[in-house]
């Protein structure tokens, strides 16, 4: 390939000494990009810490007995970013089945064969636990909890 690119920066009349530098230049910036399309991609934050509670509210002031509850989620990300939630029972059933549908649809995706990639490329972009798999690479087989396993308030 070097022979190849130097013959080519010879026909346009440029000169041997020249061309050997703008070749080497060429070379380490391929190898540069290279490196850093295979291992690096989009780096989102991820959760560092999650705190929860139930709250239950026993009244209020237009009712004597309410005994509702409600769940109260903190999440700390990885660039210190903290999130607070606050949803009903109902409302985290809600989130828990989208979030698995979603998962479930991102495997469904990711099996397909447009989104495989060589051997050789995987093994690079597993190498940091942070990022997240590469296409083509299964997600971990983290069974969710049936809805049972969530008690209803």
């Amino acid at each position: 390939e070097e022979a190849h690119i130097l013959r080519d920066l010879q026909n346009l009349h440029i000169d041997p000494e020249c061309a050997q530098d703008i070749y080497q230049v060429l070379d380490r910036g391929r190898q540069r990009i290279k490196s850093g399309v295979d291992v690096r991609g989009p780096q989102f934050p991820h959760i560092d810490d999650l705190r929860w509670r139930v709250d239950v509210t026993i009244s209020t002031t237009s009712l004597s007995r309410v005994m509702r509850p409600s769940i109260l989620l903190q999440l700390t990300l990885s660039d210190s970013c903290i999130h607070t939630l606050e949803v009903t029972a109902e409302e985290l059933q809600d989130l828990r089945y989208d979030v698995a549908r979603c998962l479930k649809e991102m495997q469904d995706l990711e099996s397909s064969r447009l989104f495989r990639l060589p051997v050789s490329l995987q093994a690079k972009t597993t190498a940091n636990p942070h990022h997240a798999p590469a296409p083509g690479m299964p997600l971990p087989k983290t069974p969710l909890p049936p809805a049972a396993a969530i008690p209803d308030f």
